[in-house]
């Protein structure tokens, strides 16, 4: 098996669909807008539905490139598997082992360099000593000191090269368009049908990358093509590095868990306190036996229930730090696919 370094830079501004959704109906939900707006990172499904495919489109036998069709159904299978993601289910994706989660890569001084997530509390001073608690609901909570302004929230920033840092908004800017809604099927357009999209593009030389563990199939031969990533088709031109001689990053071990990717966590019942921030999960559910075609306006969809993810960045202290270890660890389903990773400190 080897373990590639895959990236994919944007060839031009780039939408990654959230929960929000555009609705004409007069039945709205809670998560209707005339107004949606991207994601900045590509969900860790949509990395994998785009690996799946690529693996997919540049098997002759498998796949017929030009009708956008399965040729052989047996052979697809055991090259991406058989499903795309179930949430708890033990999941096979074919040669596709496991992915990592995304991250940035900025060119500084011209070389590449990986930009690391800062821990929500990184400017925050959280401080136990004090021995500060409170009472909810007749249960005692110890609460620490810590400088918080509720103005400023909990900062987004990334740190390279060691020593330097950038803020959110430092990498992403905002690209607004005006659009229509059409049917998917006929084109056209829709009574009171216009809405606002907010996609992104990145300020400075940036690129995402995520690490793959693939087996059977060489991935370096695939490098430079341009693939789809995300609901709204945002294209990237790929470039994979094999990087199996790499040596692993080792963490230490401490009192405060530190998430690297979102992650689906039920029970915090081992941690004291916590400083986070929640986003929501669904993805698309797909069998390679009922696939007809990949055009996707000739084909019906169903998706996953939806789920509370805690987002990368979170920081939990700890009551028993191996108990909360186990508890993100316990869904092997998630960290297949680059969720649910994280750091002890």
């Amino acid at each position: 098996m080897s373990k590639y370094l895959i990236t994919l830079t944007p060839t031009e501004r780039f939408f990654f669909g959230g929960d929000i959704t555009f609705s004409y109906s007069d039945q709205k939900s809670e998560y209707d807008s005339y107004i949606i707006r991207s994601n900045r990172f590509p969900q860790q499904t949509s990395l994998l539905g785009m690996l799946r495919f690529l693996i997919l489109r540049n098997d002759k036998n498998a796949f017929d490139e030009s009708k956008q069709e399965i040729k052989d159904r047996k052979q697809a299978s055991d090259l991406i598997g058989a499903k795309s993601f179930r949430i708890g289910e033990h999941n096979d994706f074919g040669v596709i082992k496991s992915i990592s989660p995304c991250f940035i890569q900025l060119k500084d001084n011209g070389e590449w360099t990986n930009m690391d997530i800062i821990p929500f509390d990184e400017s925050l001073s959280v401080d136990y000593s004090q021995n500060t608690s409170v009472t909810l609901n007749g249960l005692a909570f110890e609460i620490p000191s810590m400088e918080y302004n509720p103005k400023e929230g909990i900062k987004r920033r990334f740190k390279y090269a060691n020593s330097k840092y950038k803020n959110v908004e430092d990498i992403f800017e905002e690209d607004l368009r005006n659009g229509i809604d059409r049917d998917i099927k006929t084109g056209k357009t829709e009574d009171a049908a216009l809405f606002k999209q907010i996609s992104y593009r990145f300020k400075e030389e940036c690129r995402f990358a995520f690490e793959a563990d693939v087996e059977r199939v060489e991935l370096k031969q695939y490098s430079g093509q341009v693939v789809s990533v995300g609901g709204d088709s945002s294209q990237f031109i790929i470039e994979i590095f094999d990087i199996s001689n790499h040596e692993a990053t080792k963490t230490t071990k401490g009192g405060s868990v530190v998430l690297l990717s979102p992650s689906y966590i039920e029970d915090i019942s081992s941690v004291r306190f916590a400083i986070t921030e929640t986003i929501t999960f669904k993805c698309m559910k797909t069998e390679t036996e009922k696939i007809n075609s990949y055009n996707k306006k000739n084909e019906v969809y169903d998706y996953s229930k939806k789920v509370s993810l805690y987002d990368a960045g979170s920081v939990f202290y700890c009551k028993e730090v191996d108990a909360f270890i186990k508890e993100i660890k316990k869904h092997s389903d998630f960290r297949q696919i680059g969720y649910n990773h994280f750091i002890v400190k």
